[in-house]
C-alpha cells in the first residue's frame, strides 16, 4: 500500500480520481488542509481486487504518469 495525496475536498471525487489511474483506496487519512485527501491506495487488478504489492517498475510507471 502506497500514501496518496488528491486535490479533492471529497471522498466520492477521491475515489474517482484514484479510479482513473487505476487505484482502489484502502485507507483514508486526514489532512489539516480540507482542499486535500491522503489516501493508502492498491492497484487495481483484472476483476478490480486488490492487489497484494507493486512492482518497482510498477511504481516508478505510476510515479511517472501524467495526463
Amino acid at each position: 500500500m502506497d500514501l496518496i495525496r488528491i486535490r479533492a475536498s471529497k471522498l466520492d471525487t477521491a475515489a474517482k480520481v484514484a479510479q482513473g489511474m487505476g487505484l482502489i483506496i484502502d485507507r483514508v487519512y486526514g489532512d489539516k488542509d480540507k482542499a486535500y485527501v491522503n489516501i493508502g491506495a492498491r492497484r487495481c487488478g483484472t476483476l478490480g481486487n486488490h492487489e497484494p504489492r507493486w512492482t518497482d517498475e510498477q511504481r516508478e510507471e505510476f510515479l511517472n504518469w501524467r495526463l
